[in-house]
């Protein structure tokens, strides 16, 4: 069976409880069970088919807009499930609403704002809005901010259509592009100081760093605030200025290599990236492309599968220019953190005077 079409095959009452028996093992450092594991892997996989429609329907809106977006899509990867087990331990697994996600970048808030609102009063949606997690209006505590919708699935009432789907979800997230700077920013650090400053967990220091770019962020280049609206332009400065003395986590970022691409990738319509690091931490990029989304998709399980520590990511664009835009929307991936300094150091010197 194609990757896109495997279908959930097992209860949902099955579900959680193999992921609370992964759970128990994870915390215990022992192996998932393989009977656990292959339920946990059907449920993720399941998510293929609606991430396949869902991109469909997105990038369709995406040529007719007027609007300049790059487009992104992704399942998440098992360890990062497992490791959500542990982070949100009350969370049944089949709750779990962003198993597969789409991604669209936008060069400002009105654009955002206007392509989303069509989403939402599209009548041809037949897809149900059931939660809207507003982080523009109510930043992360870590800085994060972005907008993500979650719709439960739902198949057209034809004969032709198969309802085994019915019920599961997708997060659509929106970004714009000094928002996506900051993420992926904080994304690459975490991989240079091993830390996890997503989940605002572990060093204050480095916490404290990304909350404040997000401030100046937010005020120099959106007319907002994000999580410390409060503090005057020179109080943001100097707290800056005097964490970054400590930490030199900007130089860090500076001085990042861009990830060695092993191969060359000429189009952006079915693509792999697999990310690792090498014995000197250096950061390496497999790239693969592919004619037939099908065929991708078979490939990024199997890599998946032979390669568990390894960040492995599906993606797709229909930009022209859709080599540039992969790079741009997996800006992690290939270790660029050029955009972010130059932000960061333009909106300190603004922020100074």
């Amino acid at each position: 069976m194609e990757p896109r079409n495997i279908e959930p095959l097992f209860s949902l009452k099955q579900v959680d409880k193999a992921a609370n028996n992964a759970r128990t093992a994870l915390r215990a450092n022992l192996n998932v069970a393989a009977e656990d594991e292959e339920i946990i892997e059907n449920r993720r996989a399941s998510h293929a088919h609606i991430l396949n429609t869902w991109q469909a329907t997105l990038r369709g809106r995406v040529k007719k807009s007027e609007c300049q977006v790059v487009f992104a899509q992704r399942q998440k990867r098992l360890p990062t499930i497992y490791d959500k087990f542990i982070r949100w331990p009350k969370i049944p697994f089949s709750l779990m609403q962003d198993i597969a996600g789409c991604r669209l970048i936008f060069q400002n808030q009105e654009d955002l704002q206007t392509f989303r609102e069509a989403l939402h009063t599209s009548k041809s949606m037949k897809h149900k809005l059931i939660k809207i997690s507003d982080y523009i209006v109510n930043p992360k505590k870590s800085g994060y901010r972005g907008i993500h919708d979650i719709y439960e699935y739902h198949t057209q009432n034809r004969p032709d259509r198969s309802k085994k789907w019915d019920g599961l979800k997708v997060e659509i997230q929106y970004r714009t592009i000094i928002q996506h700077y900051w993420a992926t920013a904080v994304e690459i650090a975490d991989c240079l100081t091993k830390g996890r400053i997503k989940y605002s967990d572990g060093n204050k220091d480095y916490l404290k760093f990304f909350q404040l770019a997000s401030e100046m962020f937010a005020r120099v280049y959106e007319k907002m605030n994000s999580c410390f609206p409060n503090k005057s332009n020179s109080e943001l400065v100097k707290e800056f200025n005097d964490i970054e003395s400590r930490i030199r986590l900007l130089a860090k970022l500076k001085a990042a290599k861009i990830a060695n691409i092993k191969n060359k990738f000429t189009s952006g319509n079915n693509v792999i990236l697999d990310q690792y690091f090498d014995e000197q931490g250096d950061a390496q990029i497999n790239i693969e492309e592919f004619k037939s989304l099908p065929l991708a998709q078979k490939r990024y399980f199997e890599l998946e599968q032979a390669n568990p520590t390894h960040d492995i990511v599906l993606v797709r664009s229909n930009d022209i220019d859709s080599r540039n835009s992969i790079k741009n929307a997996y800006r992690n991936y290939f270790v660029d953190t050029v955009d972010f300094v130059k932000y960061l150091e333009k909106a300190l010197l603004i922020l100074k005077k």
